[in-house]
């Protein structure tokens, strides 16, 4: 076949081209409509410095400067700053630290039905959308955590609630530890 027969062949299914064309963009756009967005937020985590475990450092230390004294302790014990963020991010992967920031936040109230069973699908697919996903030292990527919502500002915002709750929830986990 030359050139000009398939510019020929081309020209007679000329409508054929032009609705098939209009006919995916019609698909195309109909998706855009009916498609649910979603939008999601990223945090890198990375392990606190003494400054930022404040109270609790000093704490940790004399407890551990206490033992040492009586030769109870272990001397590969991890550091202060490895056992807080090793809390931290059991805590930012838990399952029961989203359930309880899904269910005290705004976000969720809102979007609940009043159907228990709708409701618990809503709280489940919630929970779902925050995702905890571990580091790799050999390739120093750090720990992140993904939490995917309707907008971007609620991504946003409700991903810097979660980080701060589930903190909250290390600290207080911590302290009660050093309590007794």
């Amino acid at each position: 076949m030359d050139i000009r027969g398939l510019f020929r062949t081309l020209w007679a299914g000329k409508l054929w081209i032009i609705g098939m064309g209009l006919a995916f963009a019609l698909i195309a756009l109909a998706y855009t409509f009916f498609a649910r967005q979603e939008w999601s937020a990223t945090a890198i985590t990375d392990r606190p410095t003494v400054n930022m475990l404040g109270g609790y450092y000093s704490q940790q230390q004399f407890l551990r400067n206490l033992d040492a004294r009586s030769n109870m302790a272990s001397a590969d014990q991890p550091s202060v700053m490895d056992e807080a963020y090793k809390e931290f991010v059991m805590q930012l992967a838990s399952w029961d630290t989203r359930r309880e920031f899904w269910l005290q936040t705004d976000y969720y109230k809102q979007r609940m039905v009043g159907n228990s069973k709708a409701d618990a699908a809503l709280l489940d697919e919630m929970i779902n959308n925050i995702q905890f996903i571990p580091g790799d030292f050999t390739r120093a990527v750090n720990d992140s955590v993904k939490l995917i919502a309707e907008t971007a500002p609620d991504a946003n915002n409700l991903l810097r609630q979660y980080v701060a709750f589930a903190s909250q929830r290390a600290a207080s986990h911590l302290n009660d530890e050093l309590k007794g």
